[in-house]
C-alpha cells in the first residue's frame, strides 16, 4: 500500500479492509477449493501514495489508485441521470467509472450507479486477482496441505492415488493447476483423487486433466449454465474439429499440445472464432465453445492469447452432466473457405 491508503488497514480506524481480506481466502477456499496462503499487507513508499499493487512471489500482478473520502460510480445499465465526477476504471473489470466525493454519494445512487467504497474495490480487485491467477498461487506446499487434509478423511483416496497408483506430489500438482488456470474449482478434491487413480501417472498431463474435466462435468456445466441450469453453447464444427487434430502439435518436453495450422488457416480460425464470440457477447450470453474431447484444449490453447474469457467445454463434459443441465445450442462454428 502507497502511505495514504494505510488507513484501510489501521485497526483503530476500523481495518475494514483487513476483514474483508480474511472473508476473500475463507470464501477462496470454499469456491475454488484453493487455500490462500496469508496475505501480507505492508506499506511501500515507492508507490505513489494513493496507490496499491498485489504480488504474488514477489511479481506483481495488478495495481491501482484510491481516492479516500471518495467513492467509484459505475453505470452498470440502471443510470437514469448521469453525474459528473473525476474518470476512472474499475480495476477488477476495467469499467468506466467515476469519483465522486462522499458528500454525493446518495445523489449517485439516486441517479442509478452502483456506488462502491474503497475498502470493496480493493476487495473486489483482489478477488478477481486470486481468481485469475490461482494456479500460480498453489505449490506443492498447499497441495501437500490438501492430500494431508484428505487422508483425515479418506485415508483410501489418498493410498490409491499416492501408494497403489504412485502419483507424485508434482503430478498432482500439475493437474490441479491446469484445472485453476481454466477457473475449475478444485473443491471436489477427492472425486479429483479418484479419476488420478484410475488412469495412472504414466498418462500425459494434459490428457489427465481432460479426464478429470470429464469427471467434474456437471460442476463444470453448472458453473455456466443458468439460473434454469440451462447451458448456451455455440457448437464447433465437425470440419473445424478435424482441421484441428491434423495440425495438432505435441511437444516432446509435456509442455501443452497446440495447433500449428498455416498462416491463412490461423487467421481464419482466429476470426471465425472471434465473430462468434463477439456474437455472444452482443446477446449477452457468456462465450462458450462446446467441442469434441479431443480437441478441446487445443481449441482452448489456440484462442486464449486473442480471447482469454472464452470458456471452452467438451461434450464428454455436457454428457457427464446428464439430465441435470440443459443444453441449448446457439450456433454453429463452420468453416467458411470463401473467407
Amino acid at each position: 500500500l502507497g502511505f495514504a491508503l494505510i488507513p484501510l488497514v489501521d485497526e483503530e480506524k476500523g481495518a475494514e479492509l483487513l476483514e474483508r481480506i480474511t472473508r476473500i481466502r475463507r470464501e477462496s477456499a470454499t469456491d475454488l477449493g484453493l487455500v490462500v496462503p496469508r496475505i501480507r499487507i505492508i506499506d511501500n513508499m515507492t508507490l505513489e501514495p494513493s496507490e496499491y499493487c498485489f504480488k504474488i512471489k514477489g511479481i506483481e500482478a495488478g495495481r491501482s489508485k484510491l481516492k479516500l473520502g471518495y467513492y467509484m460510480c459505475m453505470n452498470t445499465g440502471g443510470v437514469t441521470e448521469e453525474i459528473t465526477g473525476e474518470a476512472t476504471k474499475d480495476p477488477a473489470f476495467g469499467m468506466p467509472a467515476i469519483w465522486v466525493p462522499e458528500e454525493r454519494r446518495q445523489e449517485a445512487e439516486r441517479a442509478g450507479y452502483a456506488v462502491v467504497d474503497p475498502p470493496t474495490i480493493v476487495a473486489t480487485h483482489l478477488t478477481e486477482i486470486l481468481r485469475n491467477h490461482a494456479a500460480e498461487i498453489l505449490s506443492i506446499k498447499e497441495v501437500s496441505q490438501i492430500i494431508n487434509t484428505i487422508r483425515e478423511k479418506n485415508k483410501d483416496v489418498v493410498e490409491a492415488v499416492m501408494d497403489t497408483a504412485k502419483f507424485t506430489l508434482g503430478q498432482i500438482e500439475k493437474v490441479l493447476q491446469n484445472l485453476l488456470r481454466e477457473q475449475v474449482s478444485i473443491r471436489n478434491i477427492e472425486l479429483i483423487l479418484e479419476t488420478l487413480s484410475d488412469y495412472g501417472p504414466q498418462m500425459n498431463t494434459w490428457l489427465l486433466t481432460e479426464k478429470v474435466r470429464k469427471a467434474l462435468g456437471l460442476q463444470i456445466c453448472l458453473q455456466y449454465a443458468d439460473s434454469d441450469r440451462v447451458l448456451r453453447a455455440m457448437n464447433l464444427s465437425q470440419e473445424w474439429a478435424e482441421r484441428l487434430v491434423e495440425h495438432e502439435v505435441i511437444p516432446n518436453d509435456g509442455s501443452k499440445p497446440f495447433v500449428a495450422l498455416d498462416p491463412v488457416d490461423g487467421r481464419k480460425w482466429i476470426s471465425t472464432v472471434s465473430g462468434a464470440f463477439a456474437a455472444m457477447q452482443q446477446e449477452n450470453y457468456q462465450p462458450i465453445i462446446v467441442c469434441p474431447a479431443e480437441v478441446r484444449l487445443l481449441v482452448k490453447s489456440s484462442t486464449e492469447r486473442e480471447m482469454p474469457g472464452l470458456v471452452v467445454i467438451s461434450i464428454d463434459e455436457v454428457l457427464a452432466a446428464g439430465s441435470s443441465v440443459s443444453f441449448e445450442v446457439l450456433g454453429q462454428i463452420e468453416v467458411n473457405d470463401g473467407v
